[in-house]
């Protein structure tokens, strides 16, 4: 188990201040500090063992006056997505891209060629194979694709 204390600290306004709670609060059982300095806030997250009056006491002694607003027991499991939730944002942000750029560097999946109104053949996602000179406009902009990002040679 995990905890995590919210602490009110009015005093803390700007960058310095807060590494001064970060160095103050760098004590035994705490595993990491988030701050919201235009709320004024610390989340402290920390052992169960960890004491209210010692993270209180830590900042008094920096000069920080604080506050405890809250303190809650949750699984190490949820804590570590709570810290690390980013990692996930940015994951499922480039998987949908990477796997488009797998389609179209593999064949385009189970069809790997089409004929354009006119005959020309596309095969092999973006690669143009035979009449790349045709006034088809679908055409045209795969073929301006296909050279401008080097994929005509795609294996």
């Amino acid at each position: 188990m995990v905890s995590l204390a919210k602490l009110s600290v009015p005093s803390m306004m700007c960058g310095g201040c807060k590494g001064t709670v970060e160095t103050a609060l760098a004590l035994p059982g705490v595993h990491g500090v988030e701050f919201d300095l235009a709320a004024k806030q610390v989340s402290v997250m920390c052992s169960p063992e960890t004491k209210n009056s010692a993270l209180l006491a830590a900042l008094s002694k920096a000069g920080k006056e604080a506050t405890l607003i809250s303190r809650t027991e949750m699984s190490a499991l949820r804590a570590w997505a709570m810290t690390n939730w980013k990692s996930f944002v940015v994951i499922a942000a480039l998987i949908p891209p990477a796997v488009a750029l797998a389609l179209t560097r593999n064949g385009g999946g189970a069809s790997s060629s089409a004929t354009s109104t006119n005959g020309a053949t596309l095969a092999r996602g973006l690669s143009v194979v035979g009449d790349t000179t045709n006034n088809n406009l679908v055409a045209s902009r795969i073929t301006s694709l296909t050279t401008r990002y080097g994929l005509s040679d795609c294996p």
